[in-house]
């Protein structure tokens, strides 16, 4: 009897937990699967810019990957 109530407890305990979030933003995320970094100011002298991570932050990635890796051309959306 008193296991039932334990398992009972558990799976309320289990349904009422809110499910688990990214650590990272949509933009943060994008720009690592394009091998890129986020800088806060500007990107370096050997690195191009291919997008932002957020508002304030801009992806940079090395200039001589981008022959290697296609970049997205982007669909005019706001997000």
């Amino acid at each position: 009897m008193r296991i039932m109530f334990l398992f009972s407890v558990l799976l309320l305990f289990v349904a009422l937990t809110p499910p688990a979030r990214s650590t990272l933003g949509r933009g943060s995320r994008l720009c690592g699967q394009l091998h890129g970094a986020c800088r806060e100011d500007s990107c370096y002298s050997i690195e191009e810019k291919i997008g932002h991570c957020t508002k304030y932050k801009l992806c940079c990635r090395k200039w001589w990957l981008s022959s290697f890796l296609p970049t997205p051309q982007p669909d005019g959306k706001t997000g």
